[in-house]
């Protein structure tokens, strides 16, 4: 058995334009006609609804974070 791999899509907030990692397990077999699902997410910053779209099933594995290499850009500390 083979480790699961998370798969990443990067978004950006339309309001705070904070940029964030949607993840997810995609443990479809086979066939990629199987289907997706439309799933709304917020906004890690500001809590703004935003639709995305997932395999089916995937929806059950889904975290969405703050995009590391936006919040470690800057400087400073």
């Amino acid at each position: 058995m083979t480790p699961r791999d998370r798969k990443r899509d990067p978004h950006q907030c339309g309001e705070c334009a904070t940029r964030f990692a949607v993840t997810y397990f995609d443990d479809r077999r086979g066939s990629r006609d199987v289907g997706s699902a439309l799933v709304e997410v917020s906004c890690p910053a500001c809590g703004r609804p935003r639709s995305v779209t997932l395999p089916v099933g995937a929806e059950k594995t889904l975290l969405v974070e703050i995009d590391e290499v936006e919040s470690d850009e800057g400087g400073g500390g």
